[in-house]
């Protein structure tokens, strides 16, 4: 502050972090109030009721894949698990707040849930990636079978970083384009974070009944029930997963367009081109 007293004292030591938190907050509740108003006069009215049956599914899914992670007895599967209960609620929260880091969260849950159906349905592949320091969070997308969701796994990692190649933008319209055909374009960019985190939470249901079913039979049984008589039929599940990965695979070759950060950027990206979109 070069002995500057702009608030007429010198300020604590956390005081600074406190005024930061302070007015983080208050700009989310600013952008909420205003995304609200927006709905109002879409839609004309706000129902908040549709809230609570998403809210009760997400905390459904992080508890049952934070109770897989105390049940597969400290093993890299129970590490995938409660990095996938963690992600999962982080992921809401920060959904809820209208925040693209959201996404980030997603694409962590996305890898671990590769990660947990490697280790469900492939343990030896699995044990081999475990102990190789040159495997990639790709690696297990691939193990897993879910090539098809390449086009996903890029679009939520481009809001995992924050530097001169990144290219929001271009993600964001690959999730606009996933979700299914039926909604209106018009809301689709609006829907984009909700629909990642909706696909992502089933796809985590999914592999948590498979997971659950190598432990216990009678687990996997009560897993089962759960997801089918309080959350999504599970021939329903199925089908909608499976929508998914084709609508996504569909855009598997999508180009994430130009860079997001122009100006003092520009100068950091010798040699890297747009067209380079692996």
């Amino acid at each position: 502050m070069q002995g500057k007293k702009p608030a007429g004292r010198l300020y604590r030591d956390d005081e600074f972090a406190l005024l930061h938190f302070y007015e983080r907050r208050a700009r989310a509740a600013t952008w909420a109030l205003k995304a609200f108003d927006l709905e109002k006069r879409r839609m004309g009215k706000l129902d908040f009721e549709h809230l609570e049956t998403r809210n009760f599914r997400y905390l459904i899914a992080a508890e049952m894949a934070g109770l897989m992670s105390v049940w597969l007895k400290r093993s890299p599967a129970a590490d995938a698990a409660a990095a996938c209960s963690s992600a999962m609620r982080s992921a809401y929260w920060l959904w809820l707040e209208d925040d693209d880091r959201a996404l980030a969260a997603l694409r962590v849950l996305l890898e671990q849930c590769g990660r947990l159906r490697v280790w469900t349905e492939k343990p030896e592949k699995a044990e081999k990636l475990e102990r190789s320091p040159s495997s990639t969070p790709k690696d297990w997308l691939i193990a897993a079978g879910w090539r098809r969701l390449s086009a996903l796994n890029k679009a939520l990692g481009e809001f995992s970083h924050a530097h001169a190649n990144i290219r929001w933008d271009g993600a964001r319209e690959i999730l606009q384009k996933i979700q299914h055909e039926k909604i209106d374009p018009d809301d689709s960019l609006h829907m984009a974070r909700g629909h990642a985190l909706d696909a992502l939470t089933f796809i985590l249901l999914k592999e948590l009944i498979g997971s659950s079913e190598k432990v216990s039979p009678v687990i996997g049984s009560t897993f089962r029930k759960i997801v089918n008589d309080i959350l999504i039929e599970e021939k329903d599940l199925d089908k909608g997963t499976e929508a998914l990965f084709n609508r996504t695979l569909l855009h598997k070759d999508a180009s994430l367009g130009e860079y997001s950060f122009r100006g003092p950027a520009d100068a950091t990206r010798k040699g890297f081109t747009p067209a380079a979109d692996g």
